[in-house]
């Protein structure tokens, strides 16, 4: 049992490490090639990489809906073998059932991670993470075509927040939106990811340059044909942008220049 400095325990570590991992579609389509890192509990982290370069793929196999075709992914020294709720999974195309209402996509989360739970327990729950990501809870009932994009990522993400998993794992999940909405929910997940007493492990894949330095502590560029990372860097805490420093600071001007210049070099 851990203690902190104030005598309480801690929140348990939740650590994950990637070894040797490849990847590949039938004999022939290498994907993912020799892929190595550890990630401490409470990082957020953004995979960047031009589009087909196996950045989704890589979550899809840390959210254990791929195997590997060679290496392994560890969660605190277990090896990942499927799907757990030990990992939420947020999608671009917010990943909720059209015929289930905001609060039953919700609920039917909850009773799988929480069976022991009273059917008020559960629905209060609901409620609240909807609350909790900026709804109102009128929300709770109505079906997902009913909302616009912005609220049903919304949705999603109270969905994974309120089973509380320790790894959340981010597919693009704003990609789709617009640049007001896009900022408004960046804002939201870093104030949700910072005001958690437990924080989250966050893998969130972006193509978005801006978007990389804005949320992670942490970003590794992953090439491509085939997927490898090419550049690993940690943004350090008093060099965190604001949306009034992230284009004016000297520090992360250079860092975009570089990220940009990867990238474009990795095109060619």
């Amino acid at each position: 049992m851990n203690l902190n400095h104030h005598g309480h325990v801690s929140p348990r570590e939740y650590v994950v490490e990637v070894r040797n991992l490849s990847f590949s579609y039938g004999e022939s389509q290498l994907v993912l090639s020799g892929i190595n890192f550890n990630a401490s509990s409470g990082e957020f982290i953004c995979f960047l990489g031009l589009s087909g370069c196996g950045k989704s793929t890589l979550l899809r196999l840390l959210a254990g809906l791929e195997k590997p075709s060679s290496g392994e992914i560890l969660l605190n020294g277990n090896q990942i073998k499927g799907a757990g709720l030990d990992r939420g999974v947020v999608f671009q195309d917010y990943g909720l059932f059209p015929w289930m209402t905001a609060g039953d996509n919700i609920r039917l989360a909850l009773e799988q991670k929480f069976p022991d739970w009273t059917k008020k327990k559960i629905k209060d729950t609901a409620i609240h993470s909807l609350i909790q990501v900026g709804l109102d809870e009128s929300v709770y009932r109505k079906l997902p075509k009913a909302l616009s994009g912005g609220m049903k990522q919304r949705c999603a993400i109270a969905q994974a927040f309120a089973i509380n998993p320790p790894v959340l794992l981010m597919d693009e999940p704003f990609g789709a939106l617009d640049a007001v909405t896009r900022s408004r929910l960046q804002d939201m997940l870093l104030s949700l990811w910072s005001s958690d007493e437990s924080r989250k492990t966050i893998f969130f894949v972006t193509h978005d340059v801006d978007e990389a330095i804005y949320l992670a502590q942490r970003i590794i560029i992953i090439g491509h044909s085939p997927g490898r990372i090419i550049y690993d860097c940690v943004i350090p805490e008093d060099k965190k942008p604001s949306r009034e420093t992230q284009f004016e600071d000297l520090y992360l001007l250079r860092l975009r220049n570089e990220l940009i210049r990867m990238l474009n070099s990795d095109a060619k």
